[in-house]
């Protein structure tokens, strides 16, 4: 009878001990598949990259009890800093060595394996479907070989974060080669336009120039005076058109940054007003500006340059004693800026193209070369904003730019005093 109890005993402390067992792998399974699902959340989300490396690392080290580091293709050196996260084990030579041995070979090292084993870490290459984009580090809070579940689970997150990587890459060169794209255009339109634009100012001055060489031309003070005058006004024009366009060759090739900072519309309105005041000297212009209007952040200069030249254009293209109005108003969180001019309009088969360069409306008056609106739109869209274009009904033509509404600045109270 005793012998009975006895196995019983046995037997029940065994399945004990399998049903315990069973328990704590179930529940380290469980724990593994929550953090899982938060690697994939994260890899998911759509966050930065430097944020999205140093979570999905962070929680790969939790389940694998030990510390992870991601280190991406074309880090100088293998810098500590460009670790995510940055981790301290990582920053002495040798380490970061290993790494880039990794990288280079393709092959995984450091501890743990038969390559350089004396390593803190272990190095995983990380291997999208056509490069390596870098190197996953792996440094165990105790020195225990891992599991086969746990070294595949190493290997099946180090490739999806790999595949993940190599996306995000794609979607930075794409974006860059569309920017690069962009960029020259806009350069070869500036520079194109530096040909065009000069020879109205040049034209002038040599005329100019050339009149005083008259004696009596040059004997009659009216005479010379005038000359002197437009000689004045072709120089000044001449010097903002070359400032103005080496500016924006500046900006489309990326060596010029917007010299963003708030303003009032009301102050933007009234120096383009003022920059093209004698070639609206025979319109009437009227503005329309809403009372309270939020501040916009932009770079004053360039962005006066683009209302001139839309000024600039409605009085081209309208006839004397015309109307030009100046409008501006919130709409759904966005600034809308419009000018707009009772002329002719513009034929509906040339709406689409009036921003391209050089591109002039057929049977327009000769003058002007076709730049002024594809400048401005340059400017606007360098601003994160838009412009377009239509006619008004009962004629004219209405340019509008909106510009998305930022947050605004603290503005202090002004304090009274007496």
């Amino acid at each position: 009878m005793g012998v009975v109890y006895l196995l019983a005993a046995v037997i029940t402390g065994s399945l004990t001990r399998r049903t315990r067992r069973a328990q704590d792998l179930l529940r380290i399974r469980e724990q593994r598949t929550q953090v899982l699902y938060g690697i994939v959340q994260t890899m998911t989300s759509g966050g930065e990259k430097p944020d999205v490396l140093a979570d999905v690392a962070a929680r790969l080290g939790t389940i694998l009890n030990g510390e992870c580091t991601v280190v991406p293709a074309g880090s100088t050196s293998w810098l500590a800093e460009n670790a995510y996260p940055k981790r301290e084990w990582f920053k002495p030579e040798k380490e970061r060595a290993v790494a880039q041995w990794t990288y280079l070979l393709g092959q995984p090292a450091g501890w743990s394996t038969d390559t350089l084993p004396s390593a803190e870490a272990m190095y995983v290459p990380l291997k999208g479907n056509t490069e390596l984009v870098g190197v996953l580090a792996y440094r165990p809070n105790h020195r225990v070989a891992l599991l086969k579940e746990e070294a595949d689970l190493l290997q099946s997150v180090s490739q999806q974060l790999a595949i993940l990587m190599e996306r995000q890459i794609y979607q930075e060169r794409t974006i860059e080669t569309e920017r690069l794209k962009s960029s020259e255009v806009l350069q070869q339109t500036i520079l194109d336009s530096v040909s065009h634009e000069i020879r109205t100012p040049l034209t002038g001055i040599i005329g100019a120039a050339s009149a005083l060489q008259n004696d009596q031309i040059a004997v009659n003070p009216d005479s010379r005076a005038a000359l002197a005058q437009e000689l004045m006004e072709n120089a000044e024009r001449l010097d903002r058109v070359v400032a103005n366009l080496l500016d924006m060759s500046r900006l489309s090739s990326g060596t010029l940054t917007l010299k963003k900072d708030w303003h009032d519309v009301g102050d933007l309105v009234a120096v383009a007003l003022d920059g093209a005041g004698k070639a609206l000297e025979k319109r009437t212009v009227q503005t329309s500006l809403v009372q309270n209007l939020p501040l916009v952040r932009v770079d004053f200069q360039l962005f006066e340059q683009a209302l001139s030249n839309l000024l600039l254009n409605a009085a081209t293209h309208t006839p004397e004693e015309s109307t030009i109005t100046i409008a501006c108003a919130v709409e759904e969180r966005e600034l809308v800026l419009t000018i707009s001019d009772n002329g002719p309009g513009i034929p509906d088969d040339a709406l689409p193209h009036i921003f391209e360069k050089f591109y002039r409306v057929p049977g327009t008056s000769a003058g002007g070369t076709g730049t002024g609106l594809a400048i401005a739109k340059a400017i606007v869209d360098a601003h994160g904003g838009s412009i377009t274009a239509q006619n008004v009904p009962g004629g004219g033509v209405s340019f509008a730019i909106r510009l998305p509404i930022e947050p605004q600045p603290h503005v202090p109270a002004d304090r009274g005093g007496n």
